[in-house]
């Protein structure tokens, strides 16, 4: 238990960093998977390292997927530990999107008009 409190901690972390703007994130990079599952893929850098999570549409009667890695700093693709599926994860994403399509800064112009 204390071991998942440990990565509960990072995403949410992660998550707070991300709404504050203090760490920004690329993409998305869109994919596909041989099963023709289709996949988003946005990537922040922190230090040497870097992380990437993975929002895998909905398809078939399978749900939406979110993943979390750390990958190389230099190399995106070079997945070093996938983080384990723990609550929070999918919050994050959603959070990204949010940065990435920039509604934050949308919602404070339209309250100052």
């Amino acid at each position: 238990m204390a071991n998942e409190d440990k990565w509960v901690q990072l995403v949410s972390k992660l998550n707070e960093l991300t709404q504050e703007k203090k760490l920004i994130w690329q993409g998305p990079e869109a994919g596909r998977f041989t099963s023709g599952r289709t996949f988003r893929d946005f990537y922040a850098k922190y230090k040497d390292k870097g992380f990437r999570i993975r929002d895998s549409q909905p398809y078939a009667s399978r749900p939406r997927k979110v993943s979390l890695d750390i990958v190389d700093g230099v190399d995106a693709e070079n997945i070093l530990f996938t983080i384990p599926d723990v609550v929070g994860i999918a919050d994050l994403c959603d959070s990204i999107i949010y940065q990435r399509a920039g509604i934050k800064d949308l919602l404070d112009d339209l309250m100052k008009e």
